[in-house]
This record gives structure tokens, C-alpha cells and sequence, in this order.
């Protein structure tokens, strides 16, 4: 619908005033024979205390789905 409009710029009228906030995320991939676990951590803090937390780990196993 856009592309049929010629001249056309889409422009930002209101911007939300609380804008997300990410954590700093760090990502690890660990090499256990046949296996490889990336694992991906994101940094929570709570009050004074920082600490990183697993939000999503993945196992990769040689084979594919016949493993």
C-alpha cells in the first residue's frame, strides 16, 4: 500500500515517552563434544544487587532430528 503512494514519507507523530529499557544481554556458546550450548544471560538488577540471569539456552546436538 505504501509503495503505492508516490512522495510518500512516513514521519513519527508522537513518541512514547517511556521508551523501553534493555539490559545489557551477554551470549555464550560452549563447545562439550558432539554438543554445543549457547546460552544467552541478561543482566537484572534488584535494588543494589546486579546479577546475570539464563533467559534462553539452546542444545545443539550433531544428527540434526535422527539424533
Amino acid at each position: 500500500m505504501l509503495g503505492i503512494i508516490v512522495g510518500y514519507a512516513p514521519k513519527i507523530v508522537w513518541r512514547n515517552p517511556n521508551p523501553i529499557r534493555r539490559h545489557p544481554r551477554r551470549r555464550t556458546c560452549e563447545w562439550t563434544g558432539e554438543r554445543v550450548l549457547y546460552v544467552l544471560e541478561e543482566f537484572i538488577q534488584d535494588e543494589n544487587v546486579g546479577h546475570w540471569m539464563t533467559i534462553s539456552d539452546l542444545e545443539v546436538v550433531a544428527g540434526g532430528r535422527a539424533a
